[in-house]
């Protein structure tokens, strides 16, 4: 989604390129806006870069009285890396010898009229780059666009250390970019060297990089750095994350904005009794009150807070029990109830959304903390053919969300994401919705699935995908329970 999702109700046809796009309920990939890439879905088979003959991982160059670099890509990608597309990508990534501007080759990457390109470039051991402050490198493109996301510290697997930029204009001319890599200091054992994702709708046109490397830039200063101002409720023992993380560095006369995640701030709560928080910027609950959590950026102070109200009585007691006969269920997602289906997550890697089953009253139960979007995915041989189901059934409890999205999504008759068949139909349950959508207690939602046809869902014989969502991005934690599709014929 970045599967990469951008974050509007989704448009399967029409691909923007806002960043960052903050309305965050399109994640099923089939609009394309590169900026929500939290891409960790790779398919390691990949193509093997470690014949180039280079130096080896680890080396770093530094002439006489030069700053020292590592270089990534020069004619070839160096030795000991694999390149590894995320998930759904459609790529043709190849070494150019025709079109450069430094050495003899550049890297030539396509981006399609439909989908996306994207993938990792991942080294076979650990590196430490916490001696650099930058990434840089040459790029140009065949006509005037944008370069939707790039970025470090994701290998396929790990993104816990990733910083990214998004919607780098290019041009037609070679042009340099540098470009800060967060807090180095927190850059000393990463896999991932180099990623990138890029769809448009002025696609196909073509992409070149050149001379990519780590470096030490002098003419980066000082920081501002912040994450979202919000207020939520949780009860004893939840935890949740602070959102929409971002950096802006003054690199010689421009500024420079990038995305690095939570890791890169040092997180404080002004009331370690109620709350404490991680590295990782990860609260958890303790007792009654309030804490608020603050962070710094490079030894800056980081703008934002995470005010945490801990209630004990805010969180759910066990969902309902469904009632619906056994024979009527045709796929249980998740139900303690009923047989359930082989379900390949229940959080997508391009998720925004702190994932975790709760054991309530004894009773499994779905989580999503901080939740922007999360998609739930039965893909390829594990679709479901919906086609004799009549409605969809769920449990919903939030006790500080208004509203919450649900979202189907079919891949079409070719089974394939972004084949051109998709469609999909979302919900949207607030106060105004029958029954009405009540915060700080169970909802139960009997939805028609023609409900969902009419809100574009036009096939049900290959439905892949089930995405929830706030409507307060990343300030909520919303419980699921009991998703499951019935025919009531």
């Amino acid at each position: 989604d970045t599967d990469t999702p951008d974050t509007d109700t989704p448009d399967t046809d029409t691909p923007d390129t806002d960043t960052p796009d903050t309305d965050m309920t399109d994640t099923d990939m089939t609009d394309t806006d590169m900026t929500d890439t939290d891409m960790t879905d790779t398919d390691m088979t990949d193509t093997d870069m470690t014949d180039t003959g280079m130096d080896a991982m680890t080396d770093v160059e530094m002439d006489a009285g030069d700053e020292p670099t590592l270089l990534i890509f020069g004619d070839e990608f160096i030795a000991d890396s694999t390149f590894a597309p995320f998930g759904g990508s459609n790529n043709a990534v190849t070494v150019d010898t025709e079109e450069f501007t430094v050495g003899a080759a550049s890297l030539r990457i396509e981006v399609p009229t439909g989908g996306y390109t994207g993938g990792t470039y991942v080294s076979g051991s650990p590196v430490d780059v916490s001696m650099f402050n930058a990434i840089g490198f040459w790029a140009k493109a065949s006509t005037d666009t944008v370069f939707n996301t790039f970025g470090i510290a994701n290998d396929g697997a790990d993104n816990a250390f990733q910083v990214e930029r998004q919607q780098t204009p290019l041009t037609t001319e070679w042009t340099w970019f540098v470009t800060p890599i967060g807090d180095p200091s927190a850059l000393t054992s990463i896999a991932g060297l180099f990623h990138f994702a890029d769809a448009a709708a002025d696609a196909p046109y073509t992409i070149w990089l050149d001379d990519i490397q780590y470096l030490v830039d002098d003419t980066i200063g000082t920081p501002s750095a912040a994450f979202g101002t919000v207020e939520t409720t949780l009860g004893l023992g939840e935890t949740t994350t602070s959102a929409g993380h971002t950096a802006t560095f003054p690199v010689g006369d421009a500024s420079v904005q990038v995305f690095p995640t939570p890791r890169h701030f040092m997180w404080m709560s002004d009331n370690d009794e109620v709350a404490t928080v991680d590295d990782a910027g990860v609260v958890t609950t303790l007792s009654e009150g309030t804490a608020v959590i603050t962070a710094t950026f490079l030894g800056e102070a980081a703008g934002g807070t995470l005010t945490v109200n801990v209630d004990p009585s805010s969180g759910p007691t066990a969902a309902p029990a469904p009632t619906t006969p056994e024979a009527d269920v045709v796929a249980s997602i998740f139900s303690d109830a009923y047989t359930a289906v082989p379900v390949d997550t229940f959080r997508t890697v391009w998720s925004s959304a702190d994932f975790s089953v709760e054991d309530i009253d004894g009773n499994p139960t779905l989580r999503y903390a901080s939740l922007d979007f999360a998609g739930i995915e039965t893909t390829g041989a594990n679709s479901l053919d919906l086609s004799g189901a009549t409605h969809v059934r769920f449990d919903v409890f939030s006790s500080d969300a208004i509203a919450v999205r649900f979202k189907i999504v079919d891949f079409g008759p070719d089974n394939a994401f972004d084949g051109g068949d998709n469609s999909e139909g979302e919900v949207t349950l607030n106060a105004g919705s029958d029954p009405a959508f009540v915060p700080g207690e169970w909802n139960t939602y009997d939805i028609p699935l023609s409900v969902f046809e009419g809100l574009g869902l036009a096939n049900r014989a290959n439905v892949s995908q089930y995405i929830v969502a706030a409507t307060e991005p990343g300030a909520v934690t919303v419980y699921f329970d009991n998703i499951y599709f019935y025919s009531a014929l």
